[in-house]
């Protein structure tokens, strides 16, 4: 639904300047829908391709030429030449054939252009997300094994717990802190994914 929405979307963004805001998905294939290097380009090269077609319309029609021409009284004259194209075996009607032909399949292409990026932008938010909700549960198992060290660090001052007791949980600790460091990677290089879609910083 978000990745049909933000095609939609694409189909009328270009050209507009107005801000895109927020966080979320929408709002990141929002970004890619209108940031993306491949689809800047594949637009570009669609524009190019509508005006090869008007060009080739064009040619169908009669050309005006004004030329200025000076006379033996030294008086100056202006003729306005018309031409008008003349049946050439079909070959400005084939031009113009052909020039369609090229326009709709860039058009085509721009849409699967769109659609992977869109697909993989939403993968890549995905990933993000989860990454930074698998962040925020190890923050909160560092906390919780922060307490329990103090816990048997008091423990074992009082008498109450062995050394063995402190080393295991200090332990434990390490453990979670490294598993945070893990996923804070892990979460950077989703953001760095992210970003190469969408070309602007979403918050996850």
């Amino acid at each position: 639904g978000a990745v049909i929405g933000a095609l939609c979307l694409a189909g009328t963004a270009w050209g507009q300047k107005a801000p895109i805001t927020g966080d979320g998905l929408d709002v990141a294939l929002s970004f890619a829908a209108i940031g993306h290097p491949s689809i800047k380009s594949q637009v570009a090269e669609l524009k190019a391709l509508g005006s090869d077609l008007k060009s080739a319309e064009y040619k169908r029609y009669p050309a005006l030429t004004i030329q200025a021409q000076t006379m033996t009284n030294n008086q100056n004259q202006v003729v306005a030449v018309v031409q008008q194209p003349l049946w050439v075996g079909g070959r400005i009607d084939g031009g113009i054939e052909q020039a369609d032909v090229g326009l709709r399949i860039g058009r085509a292409a721009l849409l699967d252009v769109r659609r992977r990026v869109m697909e993989e932008t939403a993968a890549a938010y995905a990933t993000l997300r989860g990454a930074l909700q698998r962040l925020k549960a190890a923050e909160l198992n560092v906390g919780e094994h922060e307490k329990l060290k103090g816990l048997v660090s008091r423990r074992v001052e009082g008498g109450v717990a062995s050394n063995a007791d402190n080393l295991l949980a200090e332990s434990r600790l390490s453990q979670a802190i490294a598993q945070r460091i893990q996923l804070k990677g892990a979460v950077s290089r989703a953001r760095s994914d992210l970003l190469a879609l969408t070309q602007q910083s979403v918050a996850g």
